[in-house]
């Protein structure tokens, strides 16, 4: 089975979708570094660090982005109406700019094997489930598709208006989405999108909440805790298997392990200098209980809004008790 990097290096194009809390922002952003590192070999720390600033280009979208802001859109300007570029054509002017520049240095090389590849610009792209898809990017997924090749928008070119502007997609942009599976199902998703780009869904993961607690727990200091995480974990999948199996409700409905590694920052707040094993059992109970109030109760209550009140009731208590080992 290949990995996520190499089906992106495949199709340069995914979206990461699944329920909120399961770390598709994270993970998006870690498979853009390991874009950059798969395609620039000996950089040093300091400018990778530069060159993620620089070539990761992070959109947070939401229900007022739109066509103009992304693609673009006609303003006034001296009192004539012109078209102004929006996001996307900046991204494109530098990407084609480092692809225009190492094909002026690859003519000089006879070598194939020393010859180099432009530099990746790797776009997120991020909550594409905030909003309305195929209006906001219009010709980008014809773009994507015909990569290289200069597509034609409705709007007139800013520099001559008796042409129209024109889009094009070079080889090194890649495009990470992430959507929350909760807003949209598969089914309904514009055939355009679903066809350009790769999906792969983003679950809950028990090892990576283990990892992530046990981590943080090591971090803090608080070490004396790692002997509860098994017993919570067992508890965390109860929870998701009481929702996964709810007829109103599915895996989509899932809790992600951000959600339930929240634990850790309780911990850190209630914690005192010396520790007899029965405080800590306690300050492990109180933090539970917080996160059950704060944090998990406030979701699952959400997920129940057209539920029956006596259903709702129900479910509640069956993923309480779960979550309290029983």
């Amino acid at each position: 089975e290949l990995s996520k990097v190499k089906l992106l290096e495949y199709k340069k194009a995914m979206v990461l979708y699944g329920p909120p809390g399961t770390g598709k922002t994270y993970t998006a952003m870690e498979l853009a570094k390991q874009i950059l590192v798969r395609n620039i070999k000996d950089i040093g720390f300091k400018d990778f660090n530069a060159l993620c600033k620089s070539n990761i280009k992070y959109l947070q979208l939401h229900v007022n982005y739109s066509y103009e802001n992304f693609i673009a859109g006609q303003v006034i300007k001296d009192g004539n109406i012109v078209t102004q570029e929006g996001f996307i054509f900046k991204l494109v002017e530098a990407a084609q700019k480092e692809v225009d520049k190492v094909n002026k240095e690859n003519e000089r090389i006879t070598s194939e094997n020393e010859k180099v590849k432009p530099k990746p610009f790797v776009v997120i792209l991020d909550e594409m489930n905030r909003v309305e898809v195929s209006r906001v990017f219009g010709e980008l997924f014809t773009a994507i598709e015909k990569r290289g090749t200069q597509v034609n928008l409705t709007l007139p070119d800013p520099d001559d208006s008796n042409k129209r502007l024109t889009l094009t997609i070079p080889e090194n942009i890649y495009f990470i989405g992430t959507m929350n599976e909760i807003d949209f199902s598969l089914e309904q998703i514009d055939f355009a999108l679903r066809r350009r780009f790769i999906w792969e869904l983003a679950d809950y993961d028990s090892e990576s909440l283990l990892e992530i607690i046990r981590y943080r727990l090591e971090k803090d200091s608080n070490n004396q805790y790692k002997s509860r995480v098994g017993d919570f974990i067992n508890c965390c999948d109860g929870v998701n298997e009481t929702i996964e199996n709810h007829d109103l409700l599915g895996e989509k409905y899932h809790i992600g392990h951000a959600f339930f590694a929240e634990i850790t920052e309780i911990i850190k707040k209630i914690v005192s200098e010396k520790q007899t094993e029965k405080q800590i059992e306690k300050n492990w109970y109180n933090a539970k209980n917080i996160l059950w109030q704060i944090s998990i109760l406030p979701t699952l209550d959400a997920y129940c809004g057209t539920m029956e009140h006596s259903a709702m009731e129900k479910f509640i208590k069956d993923c309480e008790n779960k979550y309290n080992g029983n």
